[in-house]
């Protein structure tokens, strides 16, 4: 496990990463119902859901080393 100081370094590097890449503007709230009424999975998510999303979008899946060993964690690279 890495240090507090690595943990935090990564969280900073995903921060970043993130604002670079996307940017998003406030939209009027009549907008937002259009949006949630259409695609609702989308648009209302909790926590946990949002944090996998984000890890699979910025950190990817990885290469698991040991593809037939039924202990295997999947740790990322």
């Amino acid at each position: 496990m890495g240090s507090e100081e690595d943990i935090l370094k990564a969280i900073e590097h995903l921060t970043s990463s993130i604002t670079e890449k996307e940017v998003r503007g406030a939209i009027p709230f009549n907008k937002f119902i259009s949006v949630l009424y259409k695609n609702p999975e989308k648009v209302i998510r909790n926590i946990f859901q949002l944090f996998y999303d984000m890890m699979n979008f910025y950190i990817g899946k990885g290469i698991d080393e040991y593809q037939n060993d039924p202990e295997s964690i999947n740790y990322a690279n």
